[in-house]
C-alpha cells in the first residue's frame, strides 16, 4: 500500500506540476483550412487568430507567428487583452506594432471593467474596434465583410448593427464568445471566429474540456467544425489562463485560418477530414523545435447539452 501511495502521489505531484509549469508555455501554431461554396474570389484568404493572450506579450515574438502575421490579409485579436497577474505595457506595444489596415479587435469580458471598455495603455487605431460594427474588405478586388460583436454579456452586442450588410457578399463574424454561432442572425456569415473557452483549460484526453464556458456542444468548444446549412465555427484555446494559471490538456494556441474555395459537388461533409493547408499544422513550443504535420478533423456539432 505504502508503494502506490508513493506511485500515485508523485504522479500527481508531477501532473500538478505540468499544468502549471509546463503546459500553460506550451504554445503551439495550428492552422485550419476552412472550405467554402461560391466565393471564388476568397480563395487562399488567411486569417491569423489572437485571442485570451491575457497578456501573453511573447507569443506575437515567435517566429512563425510573425510570419503568419506579416503574411495575412486579416489579424484578429478576439479580446481579453490583460490578465492581472501580468503587467500590461508588454503586450500594449506589441499590439502597437501590428498593421492597423489589417488588424480588428472585438472585446471579451475581461476588456470591461465597472461598464466601460477598458484597453489602456493600449490605445486601438480609428476604425480597429469592430464590436458592434461591420466593415468591407477585398483580396484581390473580391469584397468581403467583416463583422464583430462585443462580449456577449458585459458588451451590449448589437445584431441590428448588421441588417445593412450587403446581400450576396461573403462576410465572416467575431465574437468572443462562440456561442454567438448558436444566435438564428448568425447563419448570415459563413465564418464565426470564437476564443474565451481556452479549450476548458484542463480537458480529459478522448472527452474533452472538463468546463466549456460556453453553450457549444463540447466538441466545439475549440478547434473547428461544421454547423448547418454551410457554417463554420473556430473556437481558439487562446494563449493566457484566467482565474487559475493552469493548463492541462488543452495547450495555449495561435490559430490560422485559411479559406479554400471548393465546387458544390467537392464540399465535404461534417464527418469528412479537411487537409491542412501548404504548411500543415505546425506546433513549435518552448520545449521542443520542429514541425508537426497533421490533418485536422472538423468536429461535427453534437447534441449534447
Amino acid at each position: 500500500m505504502t508503494g502506490w501511495f508513493w506511485v500515485f502521489g508523485g504522479a500527481a505531484a508531477g501532473a500538478a506540476a505540468y499544468a502549471v509549469l509546463g503546459e500553460p508555455y506550451w504554445i503551439r501554431e495550428v492552422t485550419y483550412v476552412v472550405p467554402a461554396e461560391g466565393k471564388d474570389g476568397l480563395d487562399g484568404l488567411s486569417v491569423v487568430l489572437l485571442t485570451d493572450l491575457h497578456g501573453r506579450a511573447d507569443a506575437l515574438a515567435r517566429p512563425t507567428v510573425q510570419g503568419w502575421i506579416a503574411a495575412a490579409d486579416l489579424v484578429v485579436v478576439a479580446g481579453d487583452l490583460y490578465s492581472p497577474l501580468r503587467p500590461r505595457r508588454p503586450l500594449a506595444r506589441a499590439l502597437v506594432r501590428l498593421d492597423p489596415a489589417r488588424l480588428v479587435f472585438v472585446s471579451g469580458n475581461h476588456d470591461w471593467r465597472r461598464g466601460r471598455l477598458d484597453l489602456a495603455p493600449w490605445v486601438p487605431p480609428p476604425g480597429v474596434v469592430l464590436d458592434n460594427r461591420w466593415i468591407r474588405r477585398e483580396r484581390r478586388g473580391a469584397p468581403y465583410v467583416v463583422a464583430g460583436l462585443p462580449d456577449l454579456e458585459r458588451g451590449r452586442p448589437d445584431w441590428d448593427a448588421f441588417a445593412d450588410i450587403p446581400a450576396g457578399l461573403p462576410a465572416l463574424l467575431v465574437s468572443h464568445r462562440p456561442d454567438a454561432v448558436l444566435d438564428p442572425r448568425s447563419a448570415r456569415f459563413f465564418l464565426v471566429l470564437a476564443g474565451h473557452t481556452h479549450g476548458g483549460q484542463v480537458a480529459i484526453p478522448g472527452w474533452g474540456p472538463i468546463l466549456r464556458h460556453t453553450r457549444v456542444p463540447r466538441r466545439a468548444a475549440a478547434g473547428l467544425s461544421r454547423w448547418p446549412p454551410d457554417r463554420w465555427l473556430v473556437v481558439s484555446r487562446g494563449l493566457g489562463t484566467s482565474e487559475l494559471p493552469i493548463r492541462f490538456g488543452a495547450r495555449p494556441e495561435v490559430v490560422r485560418v485559411v479559406v479554400r474555395v471548393r465546387p458544390a459537388s467537392g464540399a465535404p461533409t461534417s464527418g469528412q477530414w479537411i487537409p491542412p493547408a501548404e504548411s500543415g499544422i505546425m506546433e513549435e513550443t518552448d520545449y521542443e523545435a520542429g514541425e508537426a504535420r497533421r490533418a485536422t478533423r472538423p468536429h461535427p456539432p453534437d447534441r449534447e447539452g
